[in-house]
């Protein structure tokens, strides 16, 4: 409890000295016009009046007085479901017989006169942004992360799940703590951001339409509610997914979509192109891979690059024989290029148990392997030491940068508690593409380097009309006397 507490009350310094934010909570005791208590009717008015506060939207304010939202949006003449703080919002007494304008209508200012017309039911619950022509669909990277508004100021929506059904949903809150942080120092930086704030943890609750205005929406986390939200989002905002690495197949069919995190592929490819690039003249490669596993993907790539290899498959209990066969294939002289990709932890810690009796014989290797083995606790670290372990990962914090060392006791100060990766993430995706949509950048190659996490999104291998996922990979050695060596690619 003191962690929340203490994370809320970092997080109100931080967002009044950078940035305004809209954020969908409960309110407590609201009041109405002068004083009035909500409920007391106006005199000689068919409203009352709501005085909204400054985390208030129509969407919440027709939550808590069981009005439907585009009713209010009519009755109050609004043309969005957003509303400033302390503005006075009318509460209809007959909700009923307010008349919705035709879609493309301009809503009409209120009047105190009651219409009595029944309101048509709507086909969607959720309201499309305006239609736009189809030459205007297909944009290049740098004609989505742009800033709309006159005024300069990007516009963020950012919708996370707060909660779980088992209590507070740590990693969103540890991600928005990182976002925060890089809005004060983007402010710092002279770079002010109008930050909208949604709680998505009920689904059948969050409308995205609510985020119309946004020049920019970062999140939510699951496939299902990005796909909502891509659903009703105008084509030239871009909808970036900040944690999960299962919504990369959005990417397909959304040309605005943007995935944050770089996939398990890009670390796939990486490891193919290290090799290429490591491999001299006598080299081996070999692909070990367990009985069954499906490695058609990393042996297509490793043909398209033209590295001749061998595979070594086998079972865990069958590998007997394993030490005599790899003796015999392996170059005494030359290096041993060996891939292991597995989600076994076992099967892993097999393999490397065997590349290891390798550098015994002096028999040089070289073992590459994506980040997950990074997460597995029982191989031996010296082990990886010993085989050169070349690993590929998606995420990881180099604590001799000096971003880092810059970064970790302001966060330390303001949440009292070490950072996560989600609040790295949360950091790294708020500096990134804010800063890149305030300084207009033009370069749909351009490599930023953030805290846990690098980005590159290239037009190159791109289809046309799908979205873009983030190709760049951080490379970790386990060099020899225990050295870790952290590569940027």
């Amino acid at each position: 409890m003191k962690r929340i507490l203490t994370i809320f009350a970092a997080a109100f310094i931080l967002l009044f000295s950078s940035c305004s934010i809209l954020f969908d909570a409960r309110a407590q005791n609201p009041s109405g016009e002068n004083g009035a208590a909500v409920g007391e009717q106006v005199e000689g008015k068919d409203y009352f009046i709501y005085v909204a506060k400054w985390y208030d939207d129509l969407e919440r304010i027709a939550e808590q007085f069981s009005i439907d939202k585009d009713i209010l949006k009519a009755y109050n003449g609004m043309d969005s479901y957003q509303t400033t703080r302390r503005q006075k919002v009318r509460i209809p007494l007959h909700p009923e017989s307010v008349v919705l304008p035709v879609q493309g209508e301009e809503p009409q200012a209120p009047s105190t006169e009651v219409n009595r017309q029944t309101p048509p039911e709507e086909e969607s619950p959720f309201l499309p942004f305006p239609e736009f022509q189809e030459e205007e669909k297909e944009a290049g990277l740098a004609d989505l992360l742009k800033v709309r508004g006159e005024s300069g100021t990007p516009v963020v929506g950012l919708a996370l799940p707060f909660s779980t059904a088992r209590g507070r949903n740590d990693a969103a809150f540890d991600f928005y703590s990182g976002l925060l942080l890089a809005l004060k120092d983007l402010a710092e930086a002279g770079i002010t951001v109008d930050l909208k704030v949604k709680d998505c943890s009920d689904s059948t609750h969050f409308d995205p339409s609510s985020f119309e205005g946004c020049d920019i929406i970062i999140g939510p986390l699951s496939p299902r509610d990005l796909e909502r939200t891509l659903a009703v989002s105008d084509s030239l905002i871009p909808v970036v997914s900040p944690l999960d690495p299962k919504a990369e197949t959005l990417a397909a069919a959304h040309h605005n979509f943007i995935h944050a995190p770089s996939p398990n592929d890009a670390q796939i490819r990486d490891i193919v192109e290290w090799i290429r690039e490591d491999f001299r003249s006598g080299d081996r490669v070999f692909l070990m891979k367990e009985s069954g596993a499906d490695m058609q993907r990393i042996e297509q790539l490793l043909m398209d690059a033209g590295l001749e290899y061998k595979v070594v498959e086998y079972g865990i209990l069958e590998n007997a024989t394993l030490e005599d066969k790899l003796t015999t294939m392996m170059s005494p002289i030359a290096m041993n290029h060996a891939i292991v990709i597995s989600d076994k932890e076992a099967f892993v810690n097999d393999a490397l148990r065997n590349l290891t009796i390798m550098t015994y014989k002096e028999i040089p290797v070289t073992m590459y392997a994506p980040s997950r083995i990074r997460n597995f606790e029982t191989l031996d670290v010296e082990s990886l030491h010993n085989v050169s372990a070349h690993v590929s990962c998606s995420y990881l914090v180099n604590y001799d940068s000096p971003k880092v060392k810059a970064f970790l006791p302001v966060y330390r100060a303001l949440y009292h508690a070490e950072p996560t990766p989600f609040a790295y993430q949360g950091y790294d995706t708020a500096m990134y593409f804010i800063r890149r949509m305030a300084i207009q950048s033009e370069d749909d190659d351009d490599r930023a380097k953030g805290l846990q996490s690098d980005f590159l999104f290239s037009e190159e291998g791109r289809e046309p009309g799908s979205g873009y996922i983030n190709s760049a990979v951080r490379r970790v050695i386990y060099g020899p006397d225990f050295e870790i060596i952290t590569l940027s690619r």
